[in-house]
């Protein structure tokens, strides 16, 4: 019979001994898995290289988050998701949780029951805005105390498009809804639309989504002026939702193209001088002030 030659085989096993030393050397001068690793307790080198395979799952994992390219942009094999380690009877398992900025998006999702937010703007926080020009400083002013829980005034921001009134008002629903949730931050005209839709076609839908815009902390109308203004869904969406706002006293805040007197003009035209006044006396009464931040805004 031949002789097994098993020189191959023993080169084989030294060439993947050598292998797994490279990669134990490569973890620990990884600072940001060797502290993962000591923080585990695994602290002999047979700990290691009987789960160097996950430890070298999780350094791949921690590197790519390291250098995150956005959630909207993640490629890993589960996106948005980063291996977290427990080590527990020389047994070290592996989990998957969402990752610190999904977990900050989550968190930012539940304070909000509609987020019209445009993406850039979802961290703006109202205490980081430029209070130095003058025509920024009434309302901001006005914006402040409602923050501190002093008012319940409504807030009308109006001026040119690109004058920053959806940024303001975004700093100012991000850093309401720390205090209070949730927050509907909401675009006029898709709302409008959206409602309208239901009113038509699912009562119950409808119902339930106005009682929870009726009754939340904080809305935000951004774009206001700009939604659909026929008759119909004036006497049965637009006005019965701000009425009861303004009954139970709830912080409603606009922006818009229009003064609140230019407003008066865009609705007459489809519901009549009476209603469109009724409209706008009720903004006015609960604004007090509608503030133009044209001259200054540039974001």
């Amino acid at each position: 019979m031949k002789k097994l030659d098993v020189t191959q085989y023993k080169e084989q096993a030294t060439d993947s001994e050598k292998l797994i030393k490279e990669s134990i050397r490569d973890l620990q001068a990884d600072s940001l898995v060797y502290e993962k690793i000591k923080q585990l307790g695994i602290t002999t080198y047979g700990q290691v290289k009987d789960n160097l395979v996950v430890l070298l799952d999780y350094q791949e994992d921690v590197h790519y988050c390291a250098n995150c390219p956005g959630l909207a942009k993640c490629s890993k094999a589960t996106p948005k998701y980063s291996i977290n380690l427990e080590f527990s009877n020389g047994v070290l398992v592996r989990h998957l949780d969402p990752c610190e900025k999904m977990q900050a998006e989550m968190e930012l999702a539940s304070r909000f029951l509609i987020s019209d937010i445009p993406s850039k703007y979802k961290s703006v926080q109202f205490e980081h805005l430029d209070t130095k020009a003058i025509s920024r400083q009434a309302p901001l002013k006005k914006m402040g105390i409602i923050l501190f829980g002093k008012s319940q005034d409504w807030v009308y921001l109006y001026g040119k498009i690109g004058s920053g009134k959806t940024y303001v008002l975004s700093s100012f629903a991000n850093s309401f809804s720390k205090k209070r949730k949730p927050v509907a931050f909401a675009d006029s005209r898709t709302l409008i639309e959206s409602l309208r839709f239901d009113f038509l076609n699912d009562q119950d839908s409808f119902q339930k989504r106005m009682a929870d815009l009726v009754s939340c902390p904080l809305l935000v109308l951004d774009d206001f002026g700009n939604e659909p203004k026929p008759e119909f869904v004036f006497t049965n969406i637009t006005y019965p939702l701000l009425i009861e706002r303004a009954k139970n006293r709830l912080i409603t805040a606009f922006s818009s193209d229009f003064s609140i007197s230019a407003l008066y003009d865009a609705y007459a035209v489809t519901i009549g001088n009476a209603r469109a006044q009724q409209l706008c006396e009720l903004i006015m009464t609960m604004a007090k002030k509608d503030y133009d931040i044209t001259s200054s805004w540039g974001k």
